[in-house]
């Protein structure tokens, strides 16, 4: 039997200029949104988002795909931070409370499971197809001509991306392309759900 590894059902060619290829020859960027609490919004402000939302919609001429990861807060990073500052502080009073803080986060978060949320929008771009034999096929590039055409999807691709991103904008929302480590990051995580590394951020 033929040992299969985790990659090998991931439909991923390569990633290039934050830029997914999958299999299929389709091109895929993703859009790292902000959130809102819609509930700390006024009725006139409701009102106004889903006004905007509801454009945004019935704007689209391509389907999106909306993606929502929860994942367990990784606090290891910030307790190291404050161990930091309790091994370097040299007034005793702020090392005592430093101290009993940093108990406190760890008993916190042992006995609560803190979670955070990331909003995605995923765009995607099909290249120019052609038929052929067996129906219609994705047209297959030649080496010398990868680059360009590569090139050329991803212009169209991002035109989309800027579209989205200006509509999201108008949400009073931020909306940032993933680059390339962004990407493989969370593909890692996604296909890795035991690990704790933390998600990448809106800038």
């Amino acid at each position: 039997m033929t040992n299969s590894t985790t990659q090998s059902f991931v439909p991923v060619r390569e990633i290039q200029d934050g830029i997914i290829v999958r299999e299929d020859g389709v091109l895929c960027a993703i859009v790292l949104v902000s959130a809102l609490n819609f509930n700390l919004k006024s009725e006139t402000e409701r009102e106004a988002i889903l006004y905007q939302f509801q454009s945004l919609l019935n704007s689209l001429e391509v389907g999106i795909q909306v993606l929502i990861q929860s994942r367990r807060l990784n606090i290891k990073p910030y307790l190291q931070f404050l161990q930091d500052l309790h091994d370097k502080q040299g007034n005793e009073l702020l090392r005592l409370q430093t101290k009993e803080y940093i108990n406190f986060i760890k008993d916190f978060t042992d006995q609560n499971e803190i979670m955070t949320k990331q909003f995605f929008v995923i765009v995607t771009y099909s290249p120019v197809q052609s038929k052929g034999k067996g129906g219609l096929q994705i047209f297959k590039k030649t080496e010398t001509q990868k680059e360009k055409q590569f090139e050329e999807q991803q212009g169209q691709l991002l035109q989309r991306v800027g579209f989205i991103q200006n509509n999201i904008r108008s949400l009073g929302l931020r909306a940032v392309q993933l680059g390339t480590e962004e990407v493989t990051e969370l593909l890692y995580q996604t296909f890795n759900p035991g690990d704790t590394q933390a998600p990448p951020a809106v800038y």
